[in-house]
């Protein structure tokens, strides 16, 4: 039976490197993933935007981000303001790995299924004009934002973007910033800011009229787990 050669010393050195290498690529993948899913746990829980200069606290703003009862990888919430419609709340989607986020104006029983049409494209989105400025601005009651982000669609799906901005971490306590990309249709950019106390929720490339991110909710904590 012949034998098989045996590897020189210079070529077994060169597996070992090339072994190494391996091991050295992934450490950084894997460090990110870490970093992304602390992210998006530091921004679980319940947030509240309040409004002082409104009595009648019309304009407080809820979002209860906690893992979903039927899918447990995920965070759902939705960003409600007193006295809305149920039924057409903004509803926020975190991949608790980081990978994945969703805005979605209608029920959502699987996030990883692809939008759907809902119809004939909805109308323009209403426009104001505040005091002292020059160019109208969306008057973004929740179903001028929900027409505003998702058009004609059901939800918004995004991915996890190649531009890695994540950390957690700090002298100031724990802050974390992710951004994700539309998988399809107009390039809008979601940005997820969150710390120990506050969150943010950021919307880029919408047509908004100022070239400004739109600000689809901002808070701080308000208890819960």
């Amino acid at each position: 039976m012949p034998r098989l050669p045996v590897p020189s010393f210079a070529a077994a050195l060169c597996m070992l490197a090339a072994a190494f290498a391996c091991v050295a690529a992934d450490a950084p993948a894997a460090a990110q993933q870490t970093a992304d899913a602390a992210a998006v746990d530091l921004a679980r829980g319940c947030w509240i935007r309040h409004a002082p200069a409104r009595p009648d606290g019309r304009d407080t703003v809820l979002l209860r981000l906690l893992p979903d009862p039927e899918r447990r990888d995920w965070l759902r919430g939705e960003i409600a303001r007193v006295g809305d419609d149920p039924d057409r709340r903004l509803q926020l989607w975190l991949a608790r790995d980081g990978r994945r986020a969703l805005l979605s104006a209608a029920s959502v029983r699987d996030p990883d299924a692809p939008a759907a049409r809902v119809g004939a494209a909805p109308g323009p989105v209403p426009m104001r004009t505040p005091p002292g400025a020059i160019h109208p601005v969306p008057d973004l009651d929740p179903d001028g934002l929900a027409r505003l982000l998702l058009g004609g669609d059901d939800r918004v799906a995004f991915g996890r973007s190649p531009r890695r901005l994540t950390a957690v971490g700090g002298t100031a306590g724990r802050s974390a910033a992710i951004d994700y990309r539309a998988e399809a249709g107009p390039p809008l950019r979601l940005r997820v800011n969150a710390a120990e106390e506050r969150l943010s929720i950021t919307v880029g490339g919408a047509d908004t009229g100022t070239g400004a991110p739109l600000a689809v909710f901002a808070g701080v904590r308000d208890g819960c787990d």
